[in-house]
């Protein structure tokens, strides 16, 4: 009873990767919406307003100016973490797609995007991988 539960759940599996694969349509959906993404990172991130309570009005002043200087730590910050992630692939520069030389290659389970023979992306179970972004996070 064991081994039948075992091989339904792994049929059942295969049939969820293989109904779920991604196509050449989902690949420019993906494409379109990371290239928003990144466009609208910088202008996304607007001057934050911190408002404290003082109990004196004569430090309202004072308030004002910390409330200015932890916004402007904040929004550094915020550039900073969005930054890194390009900072870790300073190993290796962003590949441009060009779409003359884009290969998909369709597997049973899986989609892979290359291009000059270098697998740039891996599409499974409905979502895209970026395989340049995920070998700079593996330790080499």
């Amino acid at each position: 009873m064991k081994n039948f539960l075992i091989i339904v759940l792994a049929l059942g599996l295969t049939a969820a990767a293989f109904a779920t694969r991604p196509d050449r349509e989902d690949f420019d959906r993906y494409l379109a919406k990371k290239a928003k993404a990144d466009s609208t990172v910088a202008t996304s991130l607007q001057p934050i307003a911190i408002f404290r309570k003082t109990a004196s009005s004569g430090n309202a002043a004072a308030a004002a100016n910390a409330a200015t200087s932890t916004a402007n730590a904040v929004m550094t910050s915020a550039l900073n973490s969005a930054s890194s992630s390009t900072a870790a692939d300073a190993k290796e520069p962003p590949v441009v797609l060009d779409p003359a030389k884009v290969e998909f290659k369709d597997f049973l389970l899986w989609t892979v995007v290359k291009q000059d023979g270098k697998t740039l992306y891996t599409g499974v179970f409905g979502h895209w991988v970026d395989n340049q972004q995920v070998r700079g996070m593996l330790p080499s």
